[in-house]
């Protein structure tokens, strides 16, 4: 596995990115992301487990500790809330959908990845913030503050993970976002990633830069 890294000042949409991967000009295996200072975060669907192709490519630019956000689902709406108590929709376990986003299979993975001799001296980190204890925008922001303020890079390892600083698909925030919401895979990567400028307070890692500079536009 590779990985495929797009910049966040970038005019591709995720339709575009999407038409990529579907054309087989890119590989599901690439597990395209935007490099935003310390965090990637995803512009389509993503595979099961499929951050780690990140992982190992950072391992190899020279980054030893990561922090893997996980355990929800993530569209162009943001933060997945039901818009009748405002609240984080919590994960079935009777619901393959969700079975596959089970932060125990990420878990597993990154234990095989601290056990493989070519990633010596690697720690991940596995954080739940699908569990309820992240129903708001400021509290996943708050977590990922923390794994930043430990010299992590962050993977945002859910859907459409670009859009999380998005409080959901409610009316008031479809007011809010029009240009998102009447047209979320054709709104350039650039316009949504304006959302994470706050990324910056944080000085960017060297794969973080190794990363950004075979990145594409």
């Amino acid at each position: 596995m590779a990985a495929k890294y797009i910049k966040p000042s970038s005019n591709l949409t995720p339709k575009q990115v999407w038409d990529r991967l579907m054309s087989g000009k890119w590989s599901f295996d690439d597990c395209p992301a935007v490099v935003i200072g310390n965090l990637c975060a995803s512009v389509t669907f993503t595979g099961d487990g499929s951050w780690q192709s990140i992982a190992r490519d950072l391992f190899r630019k020279g980054q030893r500790n990561f922090a893997v956000l996980c355990g929800r689902h993530g569209d162009q709406s943001g933060q997945e809330v039901d818009p009748k108590i405002g609240k984080f929709i919590k994960r079935d376990p009777a619901k393959p959908a969700d079975t596959a986003i089970d932060p125990a299979a990420d878990r597993k993975i990154a234990e095989t990845l601290h056990g493989d001799s070519r990633l010596k001296g690697i720690k991940i980190v596995v954080q739940d913030v699908g569990n309820g204890a992240h129903d708001s925008v400021q509290l996943p922001t708050n977590e990922i503050k923390s794994h930043l303020s430990a010299n992590r890079i962050v993977i945002l390892a859910w859907c459409y993970s670009l859009f999380a600083m998005k409080p959901g698909g409610d009316a008031a925030v479809k007011n809010a976002w029009p240009q998102v919401f009447n047209g979320p895979n054709v709104t350039p990567i650039a316009w949504t990633a304006k959302d994470w400028a706050w990324l910056s307070s944080f000085p960017a890692l060297p794969a973080s830069i190794a990363a950004l500079n075979q990145a594409v536009g």
